[in-house]
């Protein structure tokens, strides 16, 4: 007799498995009509990527291929690259060269580098930016990820406030939570998402946890903590 735990992510575990299944079979079956229908082409450096470490990419409403890096922003437009840098001359440039976290809202595109967040303008082709300040008011540069969009709000992390909603029409910054803060390393770059619900996952360094929209509560899942829910305690290479 087979049992199934009724716990939701093994439940999301069978079904990835059963796609998986089929989608090797579909895969192996059509392979010769793969092979004929698809050219693979690799781009890097040599082709005017500015820098090798490509952590987020997006394609955007007009078609453009957005991608982050430690050297700037690139925009692909199926050819050529263009990349944006910090230039301290020019208060609309971007701010910031180690880029990562792209999101997009009508004309305006999202990025997260070292030093703010940054609201790129594709008409007017200048970013703003909106930073961290300490007690005295002073700008403080950490590195910001942008992870989630709508009509009147962007959500980000940062190294600094942690977990925060900004309202880009009347310009206000809201904490949602002060005890999770972006943090990363050579080999970890923090992923996180809003799910349908409004709640937050985000990926730690041992596994990952689940901030539930307006309550307190936190979930861990796959982690060493002593309230872990379900899991062995392991690493978790995207989401």
């Amino acid at each position: 007799m087979w049992y199934v735990n009724k716990h939701p992510l093994n439940r999301i575990i069978i079904i990835l498995i059963f796609w998986s299944a089929c989608w090797c079979s579909i895969s192996i079956a059509q392979k010769d009509d793969l092979h004929s229908n698809f050219i693979i082409r690799h781009y890097g450096v040599n082709d005017g990527l500015s820098q090798g470490s490509v952590y987020s990419m997006l394609k955007d409403t007009e078609g453009y291929m957005w991608m982050t890096s430690y050297e700037g922003l690139n925009r692909f437009d199926g050819s050529t690259f263009r990349t944006f840098l910090d230039d301290p001359t020019d208060s609309t440039s971007l701010s910031g060269n180690v880029t990562l976290g792209l999101v997009e809202h009508g004309e305006y595109l999202w990025v997260g580098t070292d030093k703010c967040l940054n609201r790129y303008s594709k008409e007017l082709e200048r970013f703003q930016h909106i930073y961290s300040f300490d007690d005295l008011g002073q700008v403080v540069h950490n590195q910001h990820y942008p992870f989630y969009i709508d009509k009147t709000e962007i959500w980000y992390i940062n190294e600094r406030e942690g977990i925060i909603r900004y309202d880009f029409n009347q310009h206000k910054k809201e904490v949602i939570n002060a005890d999770f803060k972006y943090q990363r390393n050579e080999f970890i770059v923090n992923s996180i998402l809003r799910d349908q619900q409004g709640d937050i996952w985000m990926r730690l360094d041992i596994g990952l946890v689940k901030i539930y929209d307006g309550q307190s509560r936190v979930d861990y899942y796959y982690s060493n903590q002593e309230q872990n829910l379900f899991g062995m305690p392991g690493f978790i290479y995207a989401m």
